[in-house]
């Protein structure tokens, strides 16, 4: 509920009337009543001594005036997920990897655990082929007509124009009367017919006739060639015997020769000689010995007979073979002349006059033709010639103008709804294949690992059934509630603190980030869900983030009774710690001490938000307070971890460095405000002023009275007691507030004494 809920007695009194006027006339009496006596028994009956009264005063300062609400909150890690697979179409379900322990800090994108993949990786592919075929169709479609489809298009319809020109002229043809020319032509092609099918009948007879001169002349062949065989074997039979005479003959002029020694062919008798030997008998054919010249002589002529003889027995030899070939190929020839024509020979024979006879029926078939003119089906047969060149005509001249046109608007979607039906099946497929990891979706740390390679994989998302769970331990936020009264005057941008039961000491400035307009209801209380974060220094609008030096502890209040203690200079949220407020006078009432509290804590407004940074937390700084010193003694570097419970205080107006005064010094006048200011001779001047901001404690004055001003605090008094020997006055300093995340702020200033 808002801590600054606060009503004047004579506004509420203008609205009512008659009894009801006369009802809050009382009620407020009877609190007054209760007041007062409740302060005088405080003040005089106590100590058991006489006490004395005092009307006590406050100063107008220059100071904050902060208007705040109240609630709690809990500390959420920033991002959780309970991490889980999707196994649909994937194959396998069966957890072949988990990359992780638990409280193993991972990275964004990286892959915690796996499933066989096998099955996805492969569908993916065939989707991939799939896909690229539909588009290369589509491409296909798009690029219309090329040269070469073109060409061909034109080519068709050519070619369909040119049949069908034809089938016209054939029906012309068969239309038009035969004149005496074409007539005469017709009958001159039955002549020439009839004439070739006379000369093919003709070849037929002449095959079977020519049988007996073909046998006569073979027989003829065959004794020509037995006459030559004889003579070729005869000069076979001469030619050896010359070789073993021109043997003889060499044999004897080597005997002749050889008594001589060293002859190298007089050992062997070898003949024909060797040409080294020849080369020697030479030598001594042409020398001066005429015995041994001459013998050398008849050696070497005898040798030359020998090689002859050799010679012309091999002609002899090649000659017998040649006429035995030619005799056994007349052999042949007559064996064939006597077994008569061959089946090939007559069929070629029969094929001519076939031919021919087929020539001669066309032929008289066309004469007739032109002579009778053309048949009722002659004439459908040419017309259905005609409608069928017409019919391909037409669909050649419609490709043709498709083809330069493009392709249909109906093929083209249809094509295009076959590449997305592949696209969506792609995407699908890599769905899968992407399924079959787990993949951190931000920085973290697992907080939870319920599944290990082997297990099946689960579809649970609660914190106990996810294969894993992964939070952000080190950047939190904070969850809080706001009531329905509270909800119109928090905004997002708004700036608080948050102070937890378990960091004892501690003061953490926080942002509001979000506001839910989704109420709940809990035993007829509404509230609605709020989100901050925590901030290292003060946002924008509050101070700025330039670190201060410590401030001064406040000034030491006076001895007399109205002297107040100058209020401490408040810390910054940067992390700088406030100093203690200053030491007041004797001890105040409890209104006196409101009036004169001093160093009120400067909250941040909205602004730039700073960046959230929750590490490296300084040990705090001791405060600077004697009596009031705790925020800045206890804490440590502790932070807040998620699930631990605060109670925030959340700055919804504050107006800074303007002139107040306790809202116990404002009254109402008419419909003005004024307050009573304290002059120099000790007497008082009521001054209208004007008013702005009203918190708790001050209301903001914005003109009327100047700083430095005594105003009288109508209503409040301070007593002295002489038995207790107890000094009051109205300046118990305060201490600065708390640093920021990083370093608390001090204590209270020294009290009274």
């Amino acid at each position: 509920m808002a801590a600054d809920a606060t009503f004047d007695y004579d506004d509420l009194l203008e609205g009512a009337g008659g009894w009801r006027s006369r009802l809050i006339w009382l009620g407020v009496l009877t609190v007054l009543v209760v007041a007062i006596a409740t302060g005088v028994w405080w003040e005089f009956f106590r100590g058991g001594s006489a006490t004395t009264a005092t009307i006590q005063t406050a100063t107008v300062s220059v100071g904050d005036v902060t208007k705040s609400v109240s609630t709690s909150g809990t500390v959420a890690a920033q991002s959780t997920s309970n991490l889980n697979f999707t196994s649909t179409g994937t194959g396998s379900s069966r957890i072949t990897k988990v990359n992780v322990t638990l409280g193993q800090q991972v990275k964004q994108g990286d892959v915690l655990a796996e499933l066989d993949s096998t099955d996805a990786q492969s569908a993916l592919a065939s989707a991939k082929l799939s896909l690229g075929t539909a588009q290369a169709k589509l491409d296909q479609l798009l690029q219309g007509g090329t040269a070469s489809t073109l060409a061909s298009a034109d080519q068709s319809l050519l070619q369909a124009q040119a049949n069908y020109d034809k089938a016209q002229r054939a029906m012309q043809d068969l239309q038009k009367p035969a004149d005496a020319t074409t007539l005469e032509t017709a009958l001159q092609a039955v002549t020439s017919a009839e004439a070739q099918l006379q000369q093919s009948r003709d070849a037929r007879a002449k095959v079977d006739t020519d049988h007996s001169d073909s046998v006569k002349a073979a027989r003829s062949g065959v004794t020509k060639a037995q006459n030559a065989l004889t003579v070729a074997q005869q000069s076979q039979t001469n030619a050896a015997s010359s070789v073993t005479t021109a043997e003889a003959s060499l044999n004897s002029a080597e005997t002749a020769y050889c008594p001589d020694a060293g002859v190298s062919f007089c050992a062997s008798h070898a003949a024909p000689i060797s040409s080294a030997d020849q080369s020697a008998l030479l030598t001594v054919s042409g020398g001066a010995d005429i015995a041994r010249a001459s013998l050398a002589s008849k050696v070497l002529s005898a040798n030359t007979a020998y090689s002859k003889s050799l010679t012309d027995q091999q002609t002899a030899d090649n000659g017998v073979t040649t006429a035995q070939s030619a005799f056994s190929d007349a052999q042949d020839a007559l064996t064939k002349a006597e077994n008569g024509p061959t089946a090939g020979q007559v069929a070629v024979a029969d094929a001519a006059i076939g031919s021919a006879q087929a020539q001669l029926d066309s032929a008289k078939a066309k004469l007739a033709t032109l002579q009778a003119g053309p048949t009722a089906s002659a004439l459908a047969d040419a017309q259905a010639s005609i409608d069928t060149a017409a019919g391909s005509l037409t669909s050649a001249q419609a490709k043709r103008d498709e083809t330069y046109a493009g392709p249909l608007p109906a093929d083209v979607k249809q094509q295009q709804q076959s590449v997305s039906q592949a696209q969506n099946a792609v995407d699908t497929a890599q769905k899968n294949v992407d399924n079959t990891k787990l993949v951190a979706p931000f920085d973290g740390t697992v907080a939870a690992l319920n599944s290990q390679a082997g297990d099946l994989a689960g579809s649970g998302t609660s914190a106990t059934t996810a294969a894993v769970v992964l939070n952000t331990p080190n950047n939190v936020i904070l969850n809080l509630t706001i009531s329905e009264t509270d909800y119109g005057s928090v905004k997002v941008g708004q700036t608080g603190t948050a102070v937890f039961s378990a960091i004892a000491g501690r003061t953490f400035p926080i942002v509001i980030d979000s506001i839910g307009s989704n109420p709940t209801t809990t035993q007829g209380v509404v509230n609605y869900v709020a989100r901050a974060h925590f901030v290292a220094g003060p946002p924008a609008g509050f101070g700025g983030n330039a670190p201060v030096s410590p401030p001064a502890a406040g000034a030491q209040g006076g001895a007399v009774p109205d002297a107040s203690g100058t209020p401490g200079a408040r810390g910054q949220f940067s992390g700088t710690p406030g100093a203690g407020g200053g030491g007041g006078g004797r001890r105040a009432t409890a209104a006196a001490a409101t009036a004169a509290a001093g160093g009120t804590p400067t909250t941040p407004q909205a602004g730039a938000t700073p960046s959230v940074d929750t590490t490296n937390v300084s040990p705090p700084t001791a405060g600077g307070g004697r009596f009031r010193g705790g925020a800045g003694a206890a804490g440590g570097n502790q932070r807040p971890v998620p699930g631990m419970n605060a109670t925030i205080t959340i700055i919804t107006s504050q107006s800074t460095g303007v002139l107040r005064a306790p809202n116990a010094a404002v009254q109402r006048d008419g419909q003005n405000r004024v307050v009573e200011v304290k002059q120099s001779d000790g007497s008082s001047k009521k001054v209208t002023v004007e008013v702005g901001l009203s918190d708790t404690t001050n209301t903001e004055i914005t003109s009327g009275v100047a700083e430095g001003d005594t105003v009288i605090l109508p209503g409040v008094v301070a007593t002295s007691s002489a038995a207790a020997g107890t000094r009051t006055g109205a300046g118990a300093g305060t201490g600065g507030v708390g640093g920021g995340f990083a370093v608390p702020g001090g204590g209270g200033g020294r009290g009274g004494d």
